[in-house]
């Protein structure tokens, strides 16, 4: 049975093209048209799995991105059992509050109320490869996305912030699948500002009785991208397992 995964472009993502070699002729990728409308319910639940790669906020706050019969869309879904990846990168969401403008707009469904703009990085030897901001990960819980991963390169990584009163009784708990170590930093970039910031979220999961979101602060490792894509480390492998986890 052929996986059908549609790979959305109608949001400005910059996420724009799957690493074929990754895949055998059981996926199937589709794309939606950049200057499109976007799929709607019955449309969307045709596909396995919904990917909203690297969205690039609107350039200013009023803007829309998302309109809200396209959040119901989404909402609805994954409540019908669609899996939906959603990834983002030090762009976040430019400190936009829960407007249409950024992934903000997602944040019943995603559990995430900020995608902080901004970049991590790490200055212990070991933990970063070539510049600081391209972050080591090898301690991992135990969790089916992580099977057979003994190093993670997430570059040009953000963090999550978790929304921990959601306002529908429906809305199920967000598990925090991944933190950065204790040890790490943040540069803002809304004013330069660093600090160091400790463990916090950089992918979580947020179920539903039938589907699922996967969200991570990082783009690049789903990449054909040669320091930092699918070939760095075992970065290759966690994007596979990421695939068939949301598959089951």
């Amino acid at each position: 049975m052929t996986v059908q995964i549609l790979i959305d472009l109608s949001h400005n993502e910059s996420y724009r093209k799957i690493p074929d070699e990754l895949f055998d002729m059981d996926y199937l990728f589709q794309f939606t048209n950049p200057s499109g409308s976007f799929p709607n319910f019955d449309e969307l639940i045709q596909y396995d799995i919904l990917i909203i790669g690297e969205i690039i906020p609107a350039k200013e706050k009023k803007d829309h991105l998302f309109f809200k019969e396209e959040i119901r869309g989404i909402k609805k879904y994954v409540q019908n059992g669609g899996n939906l990846l959603i990834s983002t990168s030090s762009g976040g969401d430019f400190d936009y509050l829960r407007t249409e403008g950024s992934l903000r707009a997602l944040y019943k469904i995603t559990g995430i109320k900020r995608f902080w703009w901004g970049e991590l990085f790490n200055k212990e030897e070991g933990k970063y490869v070539g510049a600081h901001e391209n972050i080591v990960f090898s301690k991992f819980p135990s969790h089916k996305i992580f099977n057979g991963v003994q190093k993670l390169i997430l570059a040009d990584c953000t963090f999550l912030e978790v929304d921990e009163e959601l306002e529908d009784p429906e809305d199920a708990e967000v598990k925090i699948l991944l933190e950065c170590e204790p040890d790490s930093f943040f540069r803002y970039y809304s004013d330069d500002f660093v600090e160091k910031i400790g463990k916090e979220p950089v992918i979580t999961l947020k179920k539903t009785d039938e589907g699922k979101c996967l969200t991570i602060g990082s783009t690049l490792f789903m990449t054909d991208d040669e320091k930092y894509g699918i070939g760095a480390e075992n970065n290759g492998i966690f994007f596979k397992n990421i695939i068939q986890f949301l598959l089951e």
